[in-house]
């Protein structure tokens, strides 16, 4: 691929993550229990003379009225480098 592509993402989505409960008893602990949200976004995956792709993503959490904003990039490297473009 000599040139680059261009790929677009879209998203609704149930995620979850762990919080903690810090209990105060005779031995101090941590409980965890699962928190649940709805997120929708959208975002674009771009890849650039084979060897560099840029991703971004945009997410709204519905439930608890946050954004969230990704950016990757990203960078490829072989050590078999042979001067081939045509992948």
């Amino acid at each position: 691929m000599k040139n680059g592509c261009l790929t677009t993402q879209h998203l609704f989505s149930r995620n979850g993550h762990e919080e903690y409960e810090i209990n105060f008893g005779v031995v101090p602990g941590k409980t965890p229990s699962p928190k649940y949200y709805r997120e929708a976004g959208a975002g674009f995956y771009i890849s650039i003379i084979k060897r560099f792709a840029l991703e971004f993503r945009y997410g709204r959490d519905l439930d608890n009225k946050q954004n969230r904003f990704a950016l990757t990039i990203d960078v490829f490297a072989s050590r078999n480098e042979k001067g081939n473009d045509d992948d």
